[in-house]
């Protein structure tokens, strides 16, 4: 694939549109609304998405390293096969918030205290990520790989881990009921208890 062409967006306001392999690395997109776009291949590093809004749109193999995401509001957004690196999701605007996330990579991320619930992150990798006293009720991570995520007073009501891995979970200090699990790697909750299963 080539290399991604430098752009900047200058509009207030993008309807029905598809960007791709374009590099938006620290360009300033706050305040912008897109609604209905698409963008494939794209770079958003450094990138500021400050009060920016997006409506019913997706994000295919998208690279945010560092982006700024501020009272961002995200409504029935999707990403796909896109990596985050030491975003801070805590910061964004939850009011209607709707989005999901399959086959992603999340690196040093920031969920803390953030009302996140009903997200989809399927098929995901979830590394060194904090998602203490956040609300992720009804939420999915089936098949995610949750190696050094922190869960610490966070609610996990109803969550499906079905097929998820390497997570570390004290069910002494989160809130799990109907959470969904599956064997073997539920033993790892059992570990907040010193119990050892042969």
């Amino acid at each position: 694939m080539e290399e991604n062409q430098r752009t900047t967006l200058t509009e207030e306001t993008y309807t029905d549109e598809e960007f791709e392999a374009i590099d938006l690395s620290g360009a300033d997109l706050s305040s912008r609304e897109f609604t209905d776009c698409r963008f494939a291949d794209c770079t958003f590093n450094d990138a500021r998405l400050v009060e920016t809004t997006l409506v019913e749109c997706t994000f295919e193999r998208c690279g945010f390293a560092n982006a700024r995401l501020d009272l961002c509001s995200f409504r029935e957004v999707e990403f796909r096969e896109c990596k985050f690196v030491g975003l801070d999701f805590s910061t964004v605007n939850t009011m209607l918030l709707e989005w999901s996330f399959v086959d992603c990579r999340f690196e040093f991320c920031n969920f803390s205290d953030g009302d996140f619930r009903s997200t989809r992150f399927s098929d995901c990798v979830v590394r060194e990520c904090d998602f203490s006293n956040a609300n992720l009720a009804g939420s999915d991570f089936a098949g995610s790989d949750l190696t050094r995520t922190t869960f610490q007073a966070t609610d996990l009501s109803g969550v499906d881990f079905t097929g998820a891995r390497n997570y570390g979970i004290d069910p002494t200090a989160n809130y799990l009921k109907g959470g969904r699990f599956s064997w073997p790697e539920a033993l790892a909750l059992l570990e907040a208890f010193g119990v050892e299963v042969s």
